[in-house]
């Protein structure tokens, strides 16, 4: 010891230095020749043989590890050499004093961690499962973390957690750690979920596991291994698991899962469409699946098992805007799946489907040329969302103009859909197309044109639609409230119709008599406006009650003198066919000595006396 003490006191450190490892070679249990011989390398500046003595030194002098320790570490701070850093890395990993290690990894240099993550990554490629292999990953975890490689961090500890489960406590906390730096790392998320179930918090790990399939690129396999291996289950496994097949493009399994998830606890109502036969404890689970389902991608209401999954959830729960849009983008995918939207639209309440997804099944029906059933879809489209009104009626002209063939029910629903929109003219022409078709009832055209009416206003041509109709269904009553509306809303409009209900008549006997009940049905309220008065006897003149007609032309005469001309020509007609209505020779007698034709008069006074002279008397 006084000799190497020379040595060094004449700077001769080399010299000192091989008197300090011949010493320690013969006396290798001498403790402070050992410290001496480290020294001695330290000082000449051997630092790999320093590292070598200090192990060896802690091999043979147990009880002076701590000794050691500080005074390698003392050695490092004021030198930050590379082997000193490794000696006591190598010395804190075997008792796993990870805060140890990361202060020496805190203090090091960048080019001792890359070095030191080159030798582990290479060591861990050779290595199999055991000891030395966890500590290595502890050791890479460790390093990852100090060159801001959390990703891989969250790896290696997660290998460690999985190969010693009773570290998953320590090594848990530097994970959570690792989330803070990064909320949105799936890898991160899985393994702390794994450390979550190995310390028997299952909630914990379905909240994270959840999380993590939110994130780009979960590990959707290692999750399903973990779901099935899991010594305990969280109550919501199953959903977990579900959604995970779903979003994996295991899809028609997921789906299965989830109603697996859905129907614990509840009864199965065969045939069922919606959820709604689920217990009400059920309703929680219900909220959950229909929160998380509508979490998913896009992409996977491309496929029926998922999109009708969700639809059964969500009517449930009352979604009817979110269900039209997942049966929308499932129809626009291209997949041919109406058949099954049809067939799921059909077997759902009502309640279930909002205007845009009676929308689409019309859309679908028109398609399929069930022509009836989207007629239907699209009025009921309309009357759940009176804001889709164009775009029904343009989905619905566009099919009615496009087809070769005529479909009445569609025709029917255009001419309705014009008339909600405001459009009573082109209602009314889609109306007149309707009147000519062999395939439509005249019943369905008069409620058609009242329908037309009661959403347009009425019209002349709607009036004279309806009364059309009427006529040939029986059903001329139906037809008065809209003649007296045109009467109080359309006043200049009842001369129009007299005459065009008169020119009717007259090219058709049989429309005299509906027409004179028409009249006579308004009659009953008020008295009908003069054109529609004058109509009504001449309609009574017409169908034989002669005595009635003259009473009633006699009143419109007293009110209009001037009728006495248009009278005239309609009394001769109707004497030439009743030649022996007294009564109707005599207003003849009267109305050409009024006009002053007094051989005209003589005439029919003449026919009166032969035909009933008491009444001359």
């Amino acid at each position: 010891m006084k000799r190497i003490a020379q040595d060094r006191a004449r700077n001769d450190l080399k010299r000192a230095c091989e008197r300090a490892l011949d010493a320690f070679d013969r006396w290798p249990d001498n403790f402070d020749l050992a410290m001496e011989a480290i020294q001695a390398c330290i000082d000449l500046g051997d630092t790999p043989k320093a590292a070598q003595l200090l192990k060896k030194a802690i091999a043979r002098h147990p009880r002076k590890r701590s000794q050691i320790e500080e005074y390698a570490l003392d050695l490092f701070q004021s030198s930050l050499n590379p082997f000193l850093g490794s000696f006591l890395v190598e010395l804190r990993l075997k008792r796993r004093d990870i805060e140890g290690i990361r202060l020496i990894l805190k203090q090091a240099p960048e080019s001792f961690i890359d070095d030191l993550i080159k030798r582990s990554e290479t060591r861990s490629q050779s290595e199999t499962a055991g000891a030395g292999s966890i500590e290595n990953d502890i050791l890479l975890g460790l390093l990852y973390i100090e060159s801001k490689r959390g990703e891989k961090a969250a790896g290696a500890f997660g290998r460690v957690i999985v190969a010693d489960p009773g570290s998953a406590q320590a090594f848990g906390g530097i994970l959570v750690e690792l989330e803070r730096e990064m909320p949105n790392n799936a890898e991160l998320k899985y393994h702390l979920a794994r450390t979550s179930i190995l310390l028997s918090h299952p909630d914990k790990a379905e909240a994270r596991l959840f999380q993590c399939l939110q994130l780009a690129a979960p590990p959707f396999e290692s999750i399903l291994e973990t779901l099935d291996e899991a010594p305990e289950k969280s109550e919501n496994h199953l959903l977990l698991k579900g959604e995970t097949l779903i979003r994996m493009g295991r899809r028609a399994e997921g789906a299965e899962c989830v109603r697996a998830f859905l129907f614990e606890g509840g009864d199965r109502a065969e045939g069922a469409g919606t959820m709604s036969h689920l217990f009400p404890a059920g309703e929680n689970r219900q909220a959950l699946a229909e929160s998380r389902l509508r979490l998913l991608p896009d992409a996977c209401f491309e496929d029926p098992d998922t999109t009708f999954l969700y639809c059964d959830v969500a009517s449930a729960r009352g979604k009817e805007k979110e269900i039209a849009e997942r049966l929308e983008r499932l129809h626009r995918s291209g997949g041919g799946h109406a058949s099954a939207i049809i067939d799921w639209c059909e077997r759902a309440d009502e309640r279930a489907l909002s205007g845009a997804a009676k929308r689409l099944l019309a859309e679908i029906y028109m398609e399929a040329a069930e022509y009836g059933k989207a007629a239907e879809a699209a009025r009921s489209a309309v009357e759940s969302d009176r804001s889709l009104l164009h775009s029904v009626l343009d989905l619905v002209r566009d099919a009615v103009e496009g087809s070769a063939e005529a479909h009445p029910p569609l025709i029917k629903t255009l001419a309705e859909l014009y008339a909600r929109s405001g459009d009573g003219e082109s209602a009314s022409e889609v109306l007149a197309s309707l009147t000519g078709m062999e395939r439509i009832d005249d019943g369905d055209i008069l409620d058609l044109s009242g329908e037309i009416m009661k959403h347009a206003g009425v019209s002349l041509d709607g009036v004279l639609h309806n009364i059309e109709a009427a006529v040939k269904k029986g059903r001329i009553a139906d037809s008065a409230p809209y003649v007296r509306s045109l009467c109080v809303e359309r006043p200049e409009s009842v001369q129009d119709l007299a005459l065009a209900l008169r020119r009717k008549a007259e090219g058709a006997e049989s429309y005299w008599q509906p027409l004179a009940d028409l009249l006579d049905y308004l009659a009953k309220e008020e008295r009908p406006p003069a054109p529609l008065a004058f109509l009504q006897a001449l309609s009574h003149l017409e169908t034989g009650s002669i005595e009635r007609a003259i009473f009633e032309f006699d009143q419109l005469l007293m009110l209009d003198g001037d009728l006495r001309a248009d009278l005239i020509p309609i009394y001769e007609r109707a004497a030439e066919r009743h030649d022996r209505n007294s009564t109707l020779h005599l207003a003849l007698y009267q109305l050409h000595m009024e006009e002053g034709q007094l051989s005209l008069a003589a005439h029919y006074l003449c026919r009166v006396i032969e035909i009933d002279p008491e009444q001359v008397r």
